[in-house]
């Protein structure tokens, strides 16, 4: 039964990443740069973006890698909790 929680729990969040557009997260982060579960789906739904590319365009995926490492090291920079910038490394 934990089991079937646990994979109810998971299946959830990744529909509702699949479903928040992508700026929601980003708006989220401005607003709060500790914001370790937008944070997330922000990673999330880039790497949904990104993984595709790599076995047709790898050099795209790799400039969105590029540009997702540099925003998240901003993030890092403006972010207030260790645990923010633990998560983020």
């Amino acid at each position: 039964m934990g089991r079937d929680i646990s994979l109810s729990g998971s299946w959830l969040r990744s529909m509702k990443i699949a479903q928040t557009p992508i700026e929601d997260y980003l708006k989220q982060i401005k607003a709060n740069p500790d914001d370790t579960s937008a944070i997330s789906g922000y990673y999330t739904k880039s790497m949904t973006e990104i993984n595709p590319l790599a076995r047709t365009n790898p050099d795209a995926a790799e400039k969105k890698m590029a540009a997702l490492k540099s925003y998240l090291d901003k993030v890092k920079t403006r972010s207030k909790k260790e645990t923010t910038a633990q998560m983020i490394d």
